[in-house]
């Protein structure tokens, strides 16, 4: 039991240590001043670039202040003066500064050193502002579909020609009435016309019976 408490306040302790560590690393990095961009560890050295210092002494630190009272002293002395653009936390006022032409200081070691370059300084053009981003192309809006073509109209219906019509009959004329003065023979009875081809029949036969019986006789 008392080496698990013994083991709970170490880890407790360096728990304690460890964020009162951050607090003051992150209350170091967090020093900012109002007008200026912090370069950590980087400087724009007068001695690789000439003309780049101000005047030819430090702006030395004061007993009796703090770091952050330092940089708000040299901010202010700078920002008097429109020949300062930037200065550096060891107290050298540069009369301009180069991004590109930043270096890396070797003596800058704490995360509250480095340089402060003023944002609008009076004979320092500000640098331009990155172009916005070209608008993103709107898409094609879609090609309407070309209209069907209208179908062809059926063909009207030829009406075949009808057929004449026949003539209509001429009417009969009727026969003339007889005239009185004409009179029609008299028909003769049926009978009448019997008897006689039945009499003709009989005189043939018998003149072929005569002939047979004179033709037998010789």
């Amino acid at each position: 039991m008392r080496r698990d408490r013994a083991a709970l306040a170490r880890i407790t302790y360096c728990t304690l240590a460890l964020c009162c560590l951050l607090s003051w690393r992150t209350h170091a990095q967090s020093i900012a001043i109002s007008g200026y961009s912090f370069y950590q560890g980087k400087d724009f050295d007068g001695r690789t670039w000439p003309g780049a210092d101000l005047s030819a002494q430090a702006v030395a630190k004061l007993s009796n202040e703090t770091t952050t009272q330092y940089y708000q002293r040299l901010a202010g002395t700078c920002s008097a003066s429109c020949s300062c653009g930037a200065f550096n936390t060891a107290g050298w006022l540069k009369t301009y500064y180069d991004p590109a032409k930043l270096g890396n200081e070797s003596t800058f070691s704490q995360p509250t050193q480095g340089l402060y370059a003023r944002d609008n300084p009076c004979n320092v053009p500000p640098l331009p502002p990155s172009p916005p981003a070209p608008p993103s192309p709107e898409p094609p809006s879609p090609v309407p579909p070309s209209p069907a073509p209208p179908s062809p109209a059926p063909p009207s219906p030829v009406s075949s020609p009808s057929p004449p019509s026949p003539p209509p009959p001429s009417p009969r004329r009727p026969p003339p009435p007889p005239t009185s003065g004409s009179a029609l023979p008299a028909a003769r009875p049926p009978r009448l016309s019997l008897l006689l081809l039945a009499s003709l029949a009989a005189a043939v036969l018998v003149q072929h019976v005569a002939a047979a019986a004179a033709a037998g006789c010789r």
